[in-house]
């Protein structure tokens, strides 16, 4: 019998939840009435999602603020968001599948892309990290005056210590095969 695999439903659940979250970020951001106001729905969704957040950062610059187009009764950048959130979570689900037993389809080796891949994660995790904390610890007080929501702060850091990690296990997968590889045969030396 063929086992479920999570890299199937958890792309479909977080973009169902995702959608939901934006519906409900509408509603409370009409009942406030205040424009500039980002509501609880839209702070967790992005916040959940935070890897799925670099397909806004790179669009939110190839559209001006003026063209804010209504799709579905959705925000563009919330339209923008939904292709990364599979993305991410289709990931997420094919790691867990892994830790599970279910085996992947093809076992490969570190590639240039690959290693340029995990850099960027590590990266963006070391970003996002730093980004939280800088505005968790040096701000907090300003922020909590403002009424701003701070609790989407732990899934931020959740996101950034697997960024950072993920990248780093897979290094230190490789390193060790590239040292062995790396030194010279004892019996060839011999000869």
């Amino acid at each position: 019998m063929q086992k479920l695999r999570l890299a199937a439903i958890l792309p479909l659940a977080q973009v169902i939840i995702a959608l939901g979250l934006f519906k409900w970020g509408h509603y409370e951001q009409r009942r406030v009435g205040y424009a500039l106001y980002v509501s609880t729905g839209r702070h967790l969704c992005f916040a959940i999602n935070a890897p799925a957040r670099l397909l806004c950062f790179v669009f939110d610059d190839l559209f001006p603020d003026t063209f804010v187009p209504n799709i579905f009764g959705y925000y563009f950048d919330e339209i923008l968001i939904l292709p990364g959130v599979g993305l991410v979570w289709f990931l997420v689900g094919r790691g867990l599948d892994r830790l599970r037993g279910v085996p992947p389809r093809s076992q490969s080796r570190m590639t240039i892309p690959k290693a340029v891949f995990n850099l960027f994660l590590l990266a963006y995790g070391v970003y996002l990290f730093w980004g939280e904390t800088v505005m968790w610890f040096w701000y907090r007080n300003q922020l909590l005056s403002a009424g701003t929501h701070l609790y989407d702060a732990p899934f931020y850091w959740a996101w950034s210590i697997v960024l950072i990690l993920v990248p780093v296990v897979s290094f230190a997968k490789v390193i060790p095969h590239k040292l062995a590889s790396s030194t010279p045969d004892t019996k060839q030396a011999g000869k």
